[in-house]
């Protein structure tokens, strides 16, 4: 044969991560270890670089955390490897992640594709006045939970959703299903949820299956929960309540909700909306949109409470239009 006349590419290297799996700690009063990390990054960098290869949890450790989160896709992730961040029952207001993000990473924590991800008992709380989301989902993220989480934004007269306090963009289009959010306390900010997705009658096209339950939202500024282009949503006994002076207010906004398939239903109930100084509690407008009506797919609205409005303000307590199958 004839000599390698030239060895420097003759070595390969790769740096190899074993998979995480069981308990960690994220508790920044003790060093890093092979199961505590010092901080949120610090535990996301390793999940992106190692995946799971069972549940993991990292319990959280008392403290305020000065930073922000994006989670990717993480290898491994599934319906039984689930990957749970948790401050532990009642425990919300001493494990706190705060942060003033920049305008182009406006959140506190990002949901960037991740799937199979959970937060709870924790507080998220964003300081900027003018970019104040906390939590962004996109990239079609989905079977994603928030249990018990308190989500701070500053207060504000702005309808933005550079404002809105858990946010998914019109644009690019995402698909997320299956997001759940219940027991969580949502402050301030000009929405609470904006939640957009496609408006595409194809079953799978549109984002499914989104859940508030159980929450409460003060003092949104425009909008409480807003659904737009969603297939199928899950509303129920949310306590929102505003001090709001805008007169266009909307407790719950819902435009274009389809309903494709059976597993898909539309149900609000149990809501108690109060407060405002004028717009609408509840303004459902083409629920419905695009569905074959089965007798599995009719839309509930049930056993709200509305009051709004104030003076001479025009004020509508429920408005629904072009319903299809109510």
């Amino acid at each position: 044969g004839v000599s390698d006349a030239f060895t420097a590419n003759d070595t390969f290297g790769q740096n190899l991560s074993v998979a995480m799996c069981g308990n960690y700690t994220i508790n920044a009063s003790i060093g890093a270890s092979t199961t505590n990390f010092t901080s949120f990054t610090s535990a996301v960098n390793m999940l992106s670089a190692a995946g799971v290869s069972c549940p993991v949890t990292f319990t959280v450790a008392a403290n305020t955390y000065s930073e922000q989160i994006s989670i990717p896709s993480i290898l491994g992730a599934s319906a039984t490897s689930t990957i749970t961040f948790d401050g532990g029952t009642g425990n919300a207001a001493t494990r706190i992640m705060s942060f003033s993000p920049a305008s182009t990473a406006n959140y506190i924590v990002q949901l960037n594709g991740a799937s199979w991800i959970r937060f709870r008992n924790l507080t998220l709380t964003n300081t900027n006045a003018t970019y104040g989301t906390v939590v962004n989902y996109y990239n079609n993220a989905s079977s994603d939970s928030f249990q018990s989480v308190v989500m701070n934004s500053p207060s504000t007269t702005s309808t933005s959703t550079n404002n809105a306090i858990v946010f998914t963009p019109s644009s690019p289009v995402t698909v997320s299903n299956d997001m759940v959010f219940n027991q969580c306390t949502l402050n301030n900010g000009a929405y609470g949820f904006y939640n957009y997705s496609s408006s595409t009658n194809l079953l799978g096209a549109s984002s499914q299956r989104f859940t508030v339950s159980n929450c409460t939202l003060t003092n949104q500024y425009y909008m409480g929960i807003q659904n737009q282009y969603t297939d199928g949503i899950n509303i129920l006994n949310n306590t929102i309540t505003t001090n709001s002076t805008y007169t266009a207010y909307n407790g719950l906004y819902c435009y274009w909700v389809m309903v494709l398939s059976d597993q898909n239903k539309t149900t609000i109930k149990g809501n108690r909306i109060t407060g405002g100084q004028g717009g609408f509690g509840m303004y459902l407008y083409y629920l419905g949109v695009n569905s074959s009506v089965t007798t599995p797919r009719r839309y509930l609205v049930a056993d709200n409470y509305i009051q709004i409005g104030a003076s001479t303000n025009t004020t509508v307590g429920l408005y629904d239009n072009y319903g299809n199958g109510v």
